[in-house]
């Protein structure tokens, strides 16, 4: 007598269900992969453009920023060629202007600095002792024939400073008679 004894287990019959979701499980892991490259495709080429694109606003901006800049310079150098000739038009006697100025100083006054803001107009730093010795250079220039205009901007009296010379520093704005300095210059007074 023989008789079969099998150890293993016995082999179970795969189902109809089982190959159907294998099956639709690999159709949507397959749709799924084609979905993102065609996603990814999408939005390489999408990128791309985008980059023309700003490459091309970035090309545009330079040439009308060049445009912009040339036309700015140009217009600068418009308006000093009309500054320089309307100087040269008009030509002050500017060391009788400083020699008027400087006569009307106290005694131990003096310039610290000395511009011209616009024609006629000149705009002075200037060092005193004292608050009165200022206004004093005030009162002399007002009523000087050949101002039309001066103002103190400013008295500042200097910090840290021992008790010497020039303790207070006056910001000035005086405007001049032109025609007083044209007239000035060429009589030679």
């Amino acid at each position: 007598m023989l008789s079969e004894i099998n150890l293993l287990p016995q082999r179970e019959e795969r189902s109809f269900f089982f190959f159907v979701s294998v099956i639709v499980l690999a159709a949507v892991v397959l749709l799924g992969s084609v979905g993102l490259f065609i996603t990814h495709y999408v939005l390489s080429q999408e990128e791309q453009r985008v980059q023309q694109e700003s490459k091309q606003l970035e090309k545009q901006i330079e040439v009308v920023s060049a445009k912009l800049l040339q036309g700015v310079s140009a217009s600068i150098v418009d308006q000093y060629a009309q500054i320089v000739e309307s100087v040269e038009m008009l030509p002050l006697n500017t060391g009788s202007i400083i020699d008027q100025l400087s006569s009307l100083l106290p005694a131990n006054g003096f310039f610290k600095s000395y511009a011209y803001v616009e024609p006629g107009v000149i705009n002075i730093a200037a060092k005193f002792d004292n608050s009165a010795e200022a206004a004093q250079y005030v009162h002399h220039l007002t009523y000087a024939e050949w101002v039309v205009t001066a103002e103190i901007r400013s008295l500042v009296k200097q910090k840290g400073e021992t008790a010497g010379p020039g303790q207070y520093e006056g910001q000035f704005l005086i405007e001049v008679d032109r025609e007083a300095f044209k007239l000035r210059g060429a009589d030679g007074s």
